[in-house]
């Protein structure tokens, strides 16, 4: 006789059935997703690209002062491929920098004059400047005594009197008589081509926060994600402060 006992038939398939209706009321273990099966929704790019002639940064630049002077430099590029080599005529104008509590209380809701500036996107507010003297502010240039007033012209940037951006933000949209313009139009255009300048400011408090502000311009027949500007600042033995790109696609708003 064996030492182990028999089950009948029929109690083992008793215990047969038990289990498969245990197993059913289990939740079911989650299978691996094919790689083929995972599809991902990225987020929608916002292109903040002027539609009219000149509009605020689209971008907020903040740094904190390590010294008495700081260097701010702005490179653009000329070209950009659409159905040919397109001449992107950037520029620049209203450039001021502040200490960061005047910037904060002469902001104005961007509901008027410029509330369309960008397409597709919408700059919240804009610093009115001409609500601040010159004295209020570290840096303080319009662009309208007819000169580029100490910004580099050795490598691309030239001094433009045939537009400009505004000069009374707070209640319109005068605008004055001239820009920075950065890269002139060449007879051999390349896509390589880029235009840079720099200007040294002073006035600046060490262990402060300040705000750059500024308005920028494209040639209105542009319509390439490829333009693209920087704007970076350094400190007293170029330590680098802050780095803001935008209008591309690789380095959008940095």
């Amino acid at each position: 006789m064996s030492r182990f006992p028999m089950r009948r038939p029929g109690a083992l398939s008793r215990w047969i059935l038990a289990a498969v209706l245990i197993a059913g009321w289990l939740p079911a273990r989650p299978q691996p997703i094919d790689a083929d099966e995972i599809v991902l929704v990225g987020v929608p790019l916002v292109r903040k690209f002027p539609a009219v002639d000149f509009c605020p940064f689209p971008i907020k630049m903040e740094f904190t002062s390590t010294g008495g002077t700081a260097k701010i430099f702005v490179s653009a590029n000329l070209y950009v491929l659409e159905d040919s080599l397109e001449y992107t005529h950037q520029s620049i104008d209203d450039i001021v920098v502040a200490r960061d509590s005047v910037y904060a209380t002469n902001l104005l809701l961007n509901d008027s004059s410029f509330s369309s500036c960008y397409s597709g996107a919408h700059v919240d507010s804009i610093f009115t400047f001409d609500t601040i003297t010159p004295a209020d502010a570290s840096y303080y240039e319009l662009f309208d005594s007819g000169t580029a007033n100490g910004w580099d012209l050795a490598n691309g940037a030239y001094y433009d009197n045939t537009r400009s951006g505004p000069i009374n933000p707070s209640s319109g949209s005068t605008s004055g008589t001239g820009c920075l313009g950065l890269g002139v139009r060449n007879g051999n255009p390349s896509l390589a081509d880029t235009a840079k300048t720099v200007i040294t400011i002073a006035n600046l408090l060490p262990g402060k926060r300040y705000v750059l502000t500024g308005w920028w311009s494209v040639d209105n027949g542009i319509n390439s994600q490829q333009v693209s500007m920087t704007i970076q600042i350094t400190g007293p033995d170029l330590v680098p402060l802050a780095r803001r790109t935008w209008g591309s696609l690789k380095a959008s708003y940095r």
